[in-house]
């Protein structure tokens, strides 16, 4: 990498580490300021909260993170307008970013709409502990599908749009093919999608299970990678298919979502009235359990990163072996590293609490051992 480039790669990355740490510092102040100025009390004024129904209970998640907006659009557009732009990484417009932030706010008052319905319409019913907190698990596909087949209607693009890739088809090599009939795909899975009029980067990644399973190249990529380069980029996305990663995350994910309400109520149901925040269910509950739950999510999210750094890692040594071609792996890498500009060797605290994939330079250094 060029070290003009290398330089700006982790600022880049410094950038964004600083931004996302200090956003989830106001986060947790303001949930903690909400909490110890009794700002509940003053909302529950209102006779429409004196006895909440479902209308009111999502409203008021709304008037609870109502002053946040201003701070969420000023975090998305340092994160995913300006810090981008500065770098060269995006080619969207403001207007476009609008767009994104605004699909992120409705995503994020989503979630916390139907913890707060899972909640309070949950512990009433004296259930044991565990049941309530089981049907959390539904909140990660429910979005999903959500987001899937509703949201993407009204904000499209939430997805991107897949194509055919036709090109690419007619030219795989024979062992490529040969993979892809071994772990019972075809050339007909494979997919890519327009970034180029948006981005600068370049991505691949499996999605999808049953018919609807594809490999999907960015059209970045396709314009920049060789031949060889993109069947790497094609045998790495077959290792997440063949280890089942796509429900493997999907099921870790909801996993974790259990263990985190589960602690959070928990948490609530223990200090939740020494901490002058209500009976239990109460609205007042709400601004602790979601601090209770930020603060488990930021303790449990290193474990989550390593695991799926364990699973790149181990996808990476399936894409050596199997296409026996370190050289264009390294050759890809440092593709990678250049358009992404992505710190190559960032600090160990910076890899283990923001990498979701290893650090490029342990990637390149995987396919030298290979070589040898």
């Amino acid at each position: 990498m060029h070290p003009q480039r290398a330089a700006l790669a982790k600022e880049n990355t410094r950038q964004t580490v600083l931004l996302k740490s200090g956003f989830y510092l106001i986060l947790i102040t303001y949930l903690t300021l909400f909490i110890r100025l009794n700002l509940v009390d003053r909302i529950r004024e209102f006779s429409l909260f004196k006895e909440p129904d479902w209308w009111s209970v999502g409203l008021f998640t709304l008037l609870m993170l109502l002053p946040l907006l201003p701070l969420k659009l000023l975090f998305d557009w340092s994160l995913l307008y300006y810090i981008p732009k500065k770098f060269g990484l995006i080619k969207y417009n403001l207007f476009h970013f609008l767009k994104k932030s605004a699909q992120s706010m409705l995503i994020i008052y989503l979630l916390l709409t139907l913890y707060s319905y899972l909640y309070y319409y949950s512990i009433p019913l004296k259930l044991p502990g565990f049941i309530p907190v089981a049907f959390s698990v539904l909140i990660t596909p429910s979005v999903i599908a959500i987001l899937i087949f509703g949201l993407t209607l009204l904000c499209s693009p939430l997805v991107p749009k897949f194509l055919k890739l036709s090109p690419l088809e007619e030219s795989t090599s024979k062992r490529f093919n040969k993979l892809l009939n071994k772990h019972h795909l075809k050339p007909s899975h494979l997919a890519t999608f327009k970034d180029s009029d948006k981005t600068n980067s370049m991505s691949a990644f499996f999605t999808g299970f049953g018919p609807f399973k594809k490999i999907v190249f960015s059209e970045n990529l396709l314009k920049k990678a060789a031949q060889e380069e993109l069947e790497v980029v094609g045998v790495h996305e077959i290792g997440h298919y063949r280890y089942g990663h796509f429900l493997k995350g999907l099921t870790l994910f909801s996993a974790l979502i259990f263990f985190y309400t589960y602690i959070g109520i928990s948490l609530l149901k223990r200090f939740g009235q020494a901490l002058n925040s209500g009976a239990l269910p109460d609205l007042a509950n709400f601004p602790l359990l979601f601090l209770f739950l930020l603060i488990i999510n930021l303790v449990g999210w290193p474990l989550y990163l390593s695991i799926k750094r364990e699973w790149e890692y181990n996808v990476d040594r399936f894409a050596i072996k199997a296409i026996n071609n370190s050289r264009s792996f390294i050759s890809i890498m440092e593709k990678f590293m250049e358009s992404n500009l992505k710190d190559p060797n960032p600090h160990y605290l910076i890899r283990i609490l923001f990498f979701t994939h290893p650090p490029i330079i342990d990637r390149i250094n995987l396919a030298k051992k290979f070589r040898k």
